[in-house]
């Protein structure tokens, strides 16, 4: 079972995206801690999922807080959604271990906080837009790619239309990374190329994101 801990700021849609789709696939990932740096939707949802949760005053001893909560849970992976760029003597602690999701093609947009992201897009008539997963190092947006989806936009459509695909499309591309980084397969052993009329994600998904219905996605809004 590989232990994640979640850093938040926000409503927590990708945390209830790991937690709920874990128990739907199945797959060994646990979120085992939640260090929010405000109360927040993201830290109500993980106490009501009585995962350990803690609040840290990030202007304060926050970092040192998050440094000794780090080396007492271990984790396999951080994933960071949290508003704050991390100092590099925390991230040195579990090197290699933290990742975060990006609203765009990186490095196209690097620095915008969610959906700005898709804002600047438009504003530049983007013809393509995605999601990016990748590790976390000193430097913002930087770190190595682990996982892309892109996305063929249509800009007469609904802003909340087309923040709704590279959402959930960008949950399951932070899911496809964590199978990478887990070096986990199908229970079949076939990797399949998936996408979804004009959604793609590169590497090719491990896991059938079929699963992911109206019923499943209810469940995260």
């Amino acid at each position: 079972m590989k232990k994640i801990m979640f850093l938040v700021s926000g409503n927590g849609g990708t945390l209830k995206f790991i937690v709920e789709a874990s128990k739907l696939l199945n797959t060994p990932f646990e979120v085992v801690a939640v260090i929010a740096d405000r109360n927040c939707g993201a830290s109500d949802y993980a106490t009501q999922q009585h995962i350990a949760t803690k609040i840290f005053d990030f202007k304060k001893d926050g970092w040192q807080q998050l440094s000794e909560e780090l080396q007492q849970v271990q984790p396999d992976i951080v994933i960071t959604t949290i508003h704050k760029i991390i100092p590099k003597l925390v991230l040195d602690l579990i090197p290699d271990n933290f990742i975060n999701l990006h609203y765009s093609l990186l490095p196209a947009f690097k620095g915008f906080i969610g959906m700005k992201t898709v804002q600047e897009a438009k504003k530049k008539n983007v013809q393509l837009i995605g999601a990016t997963a990748h590790y976390v190092n000193e430097h913002v947006d930087e770190g190595k790619i682990i996982s892309q989806c892109v996305y063929a936009v249509d800009w007469n459509q609904e802003i909340t239309m087309i923040y709704d695909v590279i959402f959930k499309n960008a949950c399951i591309t932070l899911y496809n990374a964590l199978y990478i980084i887990a070096n986990f397969e199908t229970t079949s052993g076939h990797v399949e190329i998936q996408h979804n009329e004009k959604i793609m994600y590169h590497p090719p998904l491990r896991f059938n994101s079929q699963k992911f219905n109206t019923t499943f996605w209810s469940k995260i809004n």
